[in-house]
């Protein structure tokens, strides 16, 4: 018996040994490939040596991120005065292009405190010193398909001109508290930025205030102003939350870009 119970433990060990190198070949047969990602991008005018760095400073603090370390990103000015981001990815080329390229420009405006009147402004045209922009709106009830929140796009009468338009902010954050994810977006201003808003606020009260990013209503300002922060409402799923945070935590960009060639290399 002893030796029929050491032939079937080498028995099982053996099988044991085929199987494991037979799951580790499906494996490697069955993981994708990785596959190198160039895309070019250049400019939509004629940059200043200065807007130029100042684009690469803000490209790479985005670059940081929004990238994967195993990406393997990289930036690299070209000689004819492109910009090229190369990375590496198995899971497909992804929109990383497209989120540092996000122009990101910010600013507060009012809000018209009677919305009501949206429906004849735009039949009629918006009473003077107002303009409609699009607010876009997110909410909780998520879609059946995706299980992401849905979002729209509503027309918003605001004041032409805006309370404040940051260059910067000394930071930006968000935090999701409860079991509908209301999403708080922090912002802490410059000293003089943060002036200039308190002032704003504390003549206008009660006026809803709006925050535009690249010409559209991301957040609607529920909340008040302290000690140069100003905590806001509006965004009801992290995901956007979360971007937007990256992107306005850097400032504009200078100059717009747009992505002119996208190539892909594998990596076998």
């Amino acid at each position: 018996m002893t030796g029929l119970n050491r032939g079937v433990k080498i028995g099982l060990g053996g099988a044991a040994v085929l199987l494991l190198s037979l799951l580790a070949w499906l494996l490697l047969v069955g993981r994708p490939k990785p596959v190198e990602y160039r895309d070019l991008l250049a400019f939509t005018g004629e940059p200043t040596p200065e807007q130029r760095d100042q684009t690469m400073a803000i490209l790479r603090a985005r670059l940081l991120e929004f990238a994967d370390p195993e990406q393997a990103a990289v930036l690299s000015s070209q000689p004819d005065g492109t910009i090229l981001l190369s990375y590496r990815s198995s899971a497909g080329p992804g929109d990383l292009a497209r989120m540092i390229t996000v122009p990101g420009r910010c600013e507060f405006r009012f809000l018209h405190p009677d919305q009501r009147r949206v429906p004849d402004a735009l039949a009629n045209g918006p009473p003077e010193g107002y303009e409609i922009v699009n607010y876009l709106e997110t909410w909780f009830r998520a879609d059946e398909k995706t299980g992401e929140a849905v979002s729209r796009m509503v027309p918003t009468l605001v004041e032409r001109e805006p309370v404040l338009k940051p260059r910067s902010f000394r930071d930006v954050t968000f935090r999701t508290q409860g079991i509908i994810r209301e999403t708080h977006v922090r912002l802490e201003f410059h000293p003089d930025d943060a002036a200039q808003l308190a002032k704003a606020i504390e003549e206008r009260p009660g006026v809803p205030l709006g925050i535009l990013v690249d010409g559209v209503i991301r957040i609607g300002v529920i909340g008040r102003m302290g000690d140069g922060v100003l905590e806001t409402q509006g965004l009801l799923d992290n995901v956007p939350a979360e971007k937007l945070a990256k992107i306005l935590r850097h400032g504009p960009l200078p100059l717009s870009l747009r992505i002119i060639k996208s190539e892909s290399t594998s990596l076998d």
